[in-house]
């Protein structure tokens, strides 16, 4: 699997640009966060209508998974600072905090690195290859009936 990783793209929109004319060579584009930049003199909701626009464009080229950062945090939600800018990605193919998507006999899971947090991930990986798990199962059994 060619996966491309990148990080810190703090609001620069020609490395989005970029992005997008590797896509197409790579089985899966990683954002590792800092997709917005929260010393620009942009408004963050600016930069993320133009972010949300490359992504969606990113997205039907490749999978592509993009977790939030600390520049990516407009809002709270259970007491942590959340992305909620980046929640409806996911309706557009993009895999954001905490989801998952089976990539061929592989799972990839968007996790955020905050230490007090570890548990949540966990319980998403464990929830994640459940559901992965069982749809893999069902797709053998299915294929075993015929």
């Amino acid at each position: 699997m060619r996966l491309l990783l990148v990080s810190d793209q703090h609001y620069r929109l020609r490395q989005f640009d970029w992005l997008l004319t590797r896509a197409p060579a790579v089985d899966a584009v990683v954002l590792a966060g800092d997709l917005l930049d929260i010393r620009s003199a942009v408004a963050l909701d600016v930069q993320a209508l133009a972010v949300t626009a490359a992504l969606r464009d990113l997205a039907h080229h490749t999978t592509l998974f993009a977790a939030s950062g600390n520049h990516d945090l407009d809002s709270r939600a259970e007491g942590e600072k959340v992305a909620r800018w980046m929640r409806p990605l996911a309706r557009n193919g993009v895999h954001v905090d905490y989801t998952s998507v089976a990539l061929g006999d592989d799972l990839g899971t968007v996790g955020r690195g905050r230490p007090h947090r570890e548990a949540r991930v966990e319980v998403d990986l464990d929830t994640s290859l459940a559901v992965w798990t069982s749809a893999t199962d069902r797709a053998e059994i299915e294929l075993s009936r015929r």
